[in-house]
């Protein structure tokens, strides 16, 4: 497997806030629904919110074999640290 000059960190932070900016607009969706007045824009931008974040996932378990992490990424601002501490012992191992 070939080396991977990836910024981790900056990967975990863009995960974060696809999270933050799909959880607003589902709430956003929810009230628009009760309302009367839904959007369906808002439930596209939903659905290629939560792919983004599941191909980012999917970017960052590829990248860390044979270990693969399950990363419950919390929406605040320690959501990205989080991730990067779990992500700190892989970046010398994704050569292997």
């Amino acid at each position: 497997m070939g080396s991977y000059d990836l910024d981790l960190e900056a990967l975990a932070l863009e995960v974060t806030q696809l999270k933050r900016k799909n959880e607003i607009l589902e709430a956003e969706n929810k009230q628009q629904y009760r309302l009367g007045s839904a959007n369906p824009v808002a439930e596209i931008t939903d659905a290629f919110a939560n792919t983004s974040v599941y191909l980012l996932q999917l970017v960052i378990d590829k990248i860390c074999e044979p270990r693969v992490y399950s990363l419950s990424v919390k929406a605040d601002t320690e959501g990205a640290e989080v991730v990067a501490k779990m992500l700190e012992g892989v970046t010398g191992n994704a050569g292997m």
